[in-house]
């Protein structure tokens, strides 16, 4: 995942989630496994990025799902390109 950071993984994660009715994605266990260390921690980090900065919320079953925070800041990025 070479030129991928932190930031632009989480903000793809939101818009993602934001065309999907606020659900994040899952990433399936076949592909989880073939990750390498440093994409687990990017993957982990920016899960970790959205919940800190309160755009996404994690219920008690591990669903992610946008807030109204988060789907606002999704709006605000998309009409700023």
């Amino acid at each position: 995942m070479r030129g991928v950071t932190l930031e632009t993984l989480a903000q793809a994660l939101m818009s993602t989630a934001y065309d999907r009715n606020g659900l994040l994605p899952v990433v399936h266990p076949a592909i989880s496994n073939r990750l390498s260390q440093a994409e687990r921690t990017l993957l982990d980090g920016s899960e970790e990025l959205l919940l800190a900065n309160s755009w996404i919320e994690k219920s008690s079953d591990g669903v992610c799902v946008l807030t109204e925070t988060g789907r606002a800041e999704v709006e605000r990025r998309r009409q700023s390109l």
